[in-house]
């Protein structure tokens, strides 16, 4: 029992920091690259429940489910996912709260709408913001495609777009045995489109 505690402790030791005298230590890099891959793996979750609450063909309530587990990504219902449209050359961006994002996702009003991103998801370094909560982007490029007949083998509307999520990563102390440790939890935040362009 004595050695499984100590394993323990030692593995939240690896992605956390410890509390010495009040003050907190600076991140390492190995605690930065689990960041990236701990906010990357995030950031392809959304991706995941983007495609699926708009995809038509999939089971209602699974769809439905989705929508309050995508909203658990966020750092609360409070922000803000920008949604583009091109119309005659011109974008149009509209700004609605994470919820009813994915609410109107849901019900959007189409036979079929395929959602695919196909680029890798880059993102910028993690930064220490002087709140000592750290801070990142991810660029992730959305294909958008909506069919509003179902006989139709060509979409009625498509485009290519280019969105910013920001990224927050708050520390949260807990304690592990009889050490205090930090963990920590990444949130989204808002979503900004970035540049919005039509496909062939």
């Amino acid at each position: 029992m004595h050695a499984m505690k100590i394993g323990i402790i030692t593995l939240f030791l690896m992605f956390s920091v410890v509390y010495q005298s009040g003050a907190q230590q600076e991140l390492s890099d190995e605690l930065k690259d689990y960041f990236k891959k701990s906010v990357l793996n995030k950031v392809k979750r959304l991706e995941h429940y983007i495609t699926l609450i708009a995809n038509k063909s999939m089971d209602e309530n699974l769809r439905k489910s989705s929508i309050s587990q995508a909203v658990e990504l966020f750092e609360d219902e409070n922000r803000i996912v920008q949604i583009s449209s091109l119309a005659n050359g011109k974008e149009t961006i509209i700004d609605r709260p994470v919820r009813t994002y994915f609410d109107r996702l849901y019900a959007i009003r189409a036979e079929k709408v395929v959602i695919t991103f196909y680029k890798v998801t880059q993102l910028t370094d993690v930064r220490l913001g002087p709140d000592n909560k750290y801070y990142a982007t991810a660029y992730i490029f959305q294909d958008t495609k909506i069919y509003y007949k179902e006989a139709n083998e060509v979409p009625d509307y498509t485009d290519v777009t280019e969105k910013a999520i920001d990224i927050t990563i708050k520390p949260d102390t807990t304690i592990v045995g009889d050490k205090m440790v930090v963990l920590y939890p990444a949130k989204l935040g808002n979503i900004n489109v970035k540049e919005t362009r039509v496909t062939q």
